[in-house]
């Protein structure tokens, strides 16, 4: 973040934006849904140790035409932890993913997996298939999902 600003405090400061400006009134709760597990498969992981002071980032390739759902997709990951792979695994799922591998440390790891639709590249492998061939078992069972409910919004007096 700019001006040395952590994350947290940003969003400490968008909360009391929004608290003042709009009277928001939020809460808590839960909702059902998949949620992923990630644990390290019996062979162990494949990804190698990321080098001292490497940026972290997740960059997906998609391959096919734009216009139509993606043939296939590569995966580079750099200097990624765990919890950041499960926070993306979640996002890809369409769901909740939490990591669960006892793994510290950020990693370098790379791997492929087909697209979605009766156009997918059947050569590559599913996402999850994908995962468990860099050592990554990814399992989904039905849980609660946390969510915030808004329970009240106002519009803002003119300044």
């Amino acid at each position: 973040m700019d001006g040395g600003l952590q994350k947290a405090q940003v969003i400490a400061m968008l909360g009391s934006l929004l608290r003042e400006r709009f009277r928001l009134v939020a809460a808590a709760d839960s909702v059902p849904g998949d949620v992923t597990n990630l644990t390290i498969a019996s062979g162990g992981f494949h990804g190698t140790v990321a080098a001292e002071g490497e940026r972290s980032r997740i960059a997906l390739v998609r391959h096919g035409d734009n216009s139509k759902p993606a043939l296939s997709y590569e995966v580079t990951a750099t200097a990624t932890s765990m919890d950041e792979l499960a926070k993306w695994v979640g996002r890809e799922l369409g769901g909740m993913a939490v990591d669960s591998t006892n793994k510290t440390g950020r990693f370098d790891f790379t791997f492929a997996f087909r697209g979605e639709g009766p156009e997918a590249d059947s050569g590559y492998l599913t996402l999850r298939d994908a995962l468990r061939q860099i050592g990554v078992l990814a399992t989904s069972k039905r849980g609660s999902l946390p969510v915030l409910r808004i329970v009240s919004v106002q519009e803002p007096s003119p300044n």
